[in-house]
């Protein structure tokens, strides 16, 4: 009798070491889940990582605390704000791109700016999209909160990505 209750107790303290043990890595793997992503978000520079990190986070729901980044910083970045609809669009108020496609552009053979991709960005409040202009050329949009990240391929190449806020 004494070793069946001595098994008991083994076997009850294993199974309570294996639920602590799949509890504590379900709390770590939430805790990592819900740390804000701070990675910038750039616009006019390096749109090629970034679409690469919006396909990873595709179909989940994820923290930003982050900036929405227009810099105008080198001869490309210039090319984009000066050659395209963004020269209007830098110049409109932030709330307007509220819902808007974004074209991310990406130098092309012969020197031609072109866009496969576009980023919308659906706040519930418009009006906390703001500029800032830093007058060195630095331009941001804070871009904080709760979104879901949606991806949807349409011909060829082609895709749009949609930060919708869901908090």
């Amino acid at each position: 009798m004494d070793s069946l209750i001595n098994n008991s107790s083994t076997l009850l303290g294993i199974t309570a070491a294996i639920v602590a043990i799949v509890g504590g890595l379900f709390g770590f793997y939430k805790w990592l889940n819900s740390r804000p992503l701070k990675k910038q978000l750039s616009i006019f520079s390096d749109t090629d990582s970034l679409k690469g990190n919006l396909l990873r986070l595709r179909g989940r729901t994820v923290n930003f605390d982050t900036l929405l980044d227009f810099s105008v910083c080198n001869e490309f970045s210039n090319r984009i704000a000066t050659e395209t609809e963004y020269e209007k669009i830098l110049h409109r108020p932030a709330s307007e791109l509220n819902n808007k496609p974004l074209r991310l552009y990406g130098p092309q053979k012969g020197g031609h700016l072109d866009s496969f991709a576009s980023l919308v960005v659906s706040v519930k409040d418009s009006e906390r999209l703001k500029f800032s202009h830093g007058g060195t050329g630095v331009i941001y949009v804070l871009f904080k909160g709760k979104f879901e990240v949606e991806a949807r391929s349409y011909a060829g190449p082609t895709i749009e990505f949609t930060l919708r806020e869901i908090a």
